[in-house]
């Protein structure tokens, strides 16, 4: 067992090394996030294709991680979710150090998020930083 561990750990430091690593998991945070914002608006993929003018399916792409988006998509998502993205920029020893770690965003989370999910709604469902703690 602890073999696979190490070899899946030398897979993992491997693959970060790669742009397209670090763009689906971009792209899988920001569908994951959208997704938790409908359910909680208890809006369905119709409605929010209905309020960006989409089809349905193309935002099942979006909530699958699978479609290659602008970022002037994912304001119109975001806004159509009354939420707002941010983009930061980190220093690239802190982003590979916060992936080592699971995070936990709040007391309300039910399950682990990525370190790359630094941004939460708020009740008011503006997107905010915040507080993060490593959990181990």
């Amino acid at each position: 067992m602890a073999r696979y561990g190490k070899r899946f750990a030398t897979l993992l430091k491997r693959a970060r090394r790669h742009p397209q690593y670090w763009v689906s998991r971009i792209t899988l945070d920001f569908a994951n996030r959208l997704s938790e914002m409908l359910k909680a608006k208890g809006m369905s993929k119709k409605d929010l294709a209905a309020k960006i003018d989409t089809s349905p399916a193309y935002i099942t792409k979006v909530l699958r991680g699978d479609a290659n988006y602008t970022v002037e998509t994912m304001v119109k998502l975001a806004m159509a979710v009354d939420a707002r993205v941010e983009v930061r920029l980190v220093p690239r020893v802190e982003a590979e150090w916060h992936t080592e770690k699971t995070l936990f965003l709040g007391s309300s989370a039910c399950r682990p998020i990525p370190s790359g999910a630094f941004l939460k709604a708020s009740n008011d469902g503006q997107w905010q930083t915040p507080g993060i703690v490593a959990n181990g």
